[in-house]
């Protein structure tokens, strides 16, 4: 069996866990799917950890049945606003005769930058080299091999807040999974919907789930912005529920089923019969009045995404436009017509291109499944409790792993997947 990556992407609606692996061109195989409603993930924080836990079983029990494997150990998501980026840098001294750099001198000075003024209450879970300067030459974008007295790295830190980091992978471990490290939603949608030249000429990737919309800019190559905002789908359908007087159930099916973003979309006024459960009768809308209702939200995110991205001045640096991901509003009829508007740049809607998770809703474990198989890049951080068990998964699952007592204790190798 080759070597396969375990993603669970845990979100305030649902979770997505998938197994892949690489295939003998190297290319992304999807090994197993499963989804799972939760409702214990609040705004990118656990507020029921015991009904997080159900429904991370619930999804892992769907993908190993589907893939003939058991998960052993698995990456996990965090929403990337409520990550923070810490600019900062480390300097070492090269202590060798033949004064060659090599890997370990890069983790150590990656270390170094990771050390540099963070906050006691915050975790760092990645870290993402800008630029590495050796003896005062700048712009190098790998050292090892080179020769030098001096090597410097300018690097942004990913940083969460600790009791976050601490809660979401408490509620993993209590599914007797390992969790190997941690990746922020923007680099895993990223390494799903995004071409290497959009990310280097600059690009905006705009993320909606049920609750919270993930505001995120790559510019030369690399996560250069990301902010949350709490507003999502489920708003949507709320709306809808609220104004139609109808049960939410079937506000989300109308949503889903009927949904346009622009009232200017509708060609011909129809009525539509909705089914109320526990009664005889059934409801007649208009498909205009549902638009009406959800064009008001829609335009709502799309001006506070534009706020975001035009406040922290990223929004000119986004040169290729947009990419609308997630459940929340993709689904939506003319989501992407609305956003070029209202934006003011282009907007496409992006999904993973891989057989079986072809739904931005699979975008996020899609792309860390690939990211961790793939680039090996570190911007995850090693929180597994046994440093013996690097598989993923496996045909016999270890019903008890070792783990030591605290987050900060399991911690062993902190840049060991970085190059």
């Amino acid at each position: 069996m080759n070597e396969a990556a375990v993603g669970i992407d845990i979100g305030s609606s649902k979770v997505c866990t998938i197994i892949g692996e690489l295939n003998k061109n190297s290319q992304l195989q999807i090994m197993g799917v499963g989804t799972a409603e939760c409702r214990g993930y609040r705004k990118g924080i656990i507020v029921d950890i015991d009904n997080t836990s159900r429904a991370i079983t619930n999804s892992v029990e769907q993908a190993e049945r589907m893939s003939g494997m058991e998960v052993k150990s698995a990456y996990i998501s965090m929403p990337g606003g409520l990550a923070s980026l810490v600019k900062n840098r480390g300097v070492i001294a090269i202590p060798r005769d033949e004064k060659e750099i090599t890997n370990d001198d890069v983790k150590r000075v990656l270390a170094s930058a990771a050390a540099e003024n963070i906050p006691v209450d915050m975790e760092v879970i990645g870290v993402i080299p800008l630029q590495f300067i050796v003896d005062g030459y700048e712009n190098i974008k790998d050292p090892v091999g080179m020769m030098g007295l001096r090597l410097e790295v300018e690097a942004n830190i990913i940083t969460a807040p600790l009791s976050a980091v601490q809660n979401l992978v408490k509620s993993i471990e209590r599914c007797n999974i390992d969790v190997l490290g941690i990746v922020i939603q923007p680099i895993a949608d990223a390494e799903a919907l995004l071409t290497k030249d959009e990310k280097d000429l600059g690009i905006a990737l705009i993320d909606v789930g049920s609750e919270i919309t993930n505001i995120s800019v790559f510019t030369n190559g690399q996560l250069s912005f990301t902010k949350l905002i709490p507003i999502g789908g489920a708003h949507i359908t709320n709306d809808i529920s609220i104004g139609l007087k109808i049960p939410v159930s079937e506000a989300e099916k109308l949503k889903r089923q009927y949904g346009c973003a622009l009232v200017s979309m509708i060609k011909t006024v129809e009525d539509i019969s909705v089914n109320i459960q526990g009664t005889n009768s059934a409801k007649i809308v208009s498909n205009k009045v549902l638009t009406d209702i959800i064009e008001a939200r829609v335009q709502e995110i799309y001006y506070l995404v534009g706020r975001e991205l035009e406040q922290s001045g990223f929004k000119k640096l986004a040169t290729c436009g947009a990419v609308l991901s997630g459940g929340g509003l993709s689904f939506i009829n003319g989501a992407a017509e609305a956003g070029a508007s209202l934006l003011g740049m282009p907007v496409r809607i992006g999904s993973p291109k891989y057989i079986g998770v072809a739904s931005p809703v699979y975008s996020t474990a899609t792309g860390m499944v690939k990211h961790i198989l793939s680039s090996k890049s570190g911007v995850s951080k090693n929180y597994s409790g046994d440093e013996q068990e690097s598989a993923s998964v496996s045909r016999t699952r270890k019903q008890s792993l070792g783990k030591s007592n605290s987050v900060i204790g399991r911690i062993k190798e902190f840049f060991e997947e970085f190059f």
